[in-house]
């Protein structure tokens, strides 16, 4: 997978029976650039997919914009980066 590209293992339109995880590396790319990409990765995903970004640092600006705008997120040690970082919409109340 090249870097700040998300992988899709559904095609858009195609039957879903569960939600699915989808990775984003942003590894090397210069602010903004990392949290444009995840903003408009998440606008892709749907409802109930989770979306995992494999990152170099943590992205405190990305986590004030994901509170505003109704996602969660859990932050760990990354696997193939110093972190990755999960995230999802809230439930609607």
């Amino acid at each position: 997978m090249r870097h700040g590209h998300v992988r899709y293992s559904t095609p858009r339109g195609a039957l879903r029976l569960m939600a699915q995880e989808h990775s984003l590396d942003v590894r090397g790319l210069s602010a903004p650039e990392p949290l444009i990409r995840v903003l408009d990765a998440l606008d892709l995903l749907a409802a109930d997919d989770t979306l995992r970004v494999v990152i170099d640092c943590r992205p405190v600006p990305l986590f004030r914009t994901l509170e505003r705008n109704g996602y969660a997120w859990r932050e760990a040690p990354g696997r193939e980066s110093l972190l990755e970082v999960t995230i999802w919409k809230k439930p609607s109340s």
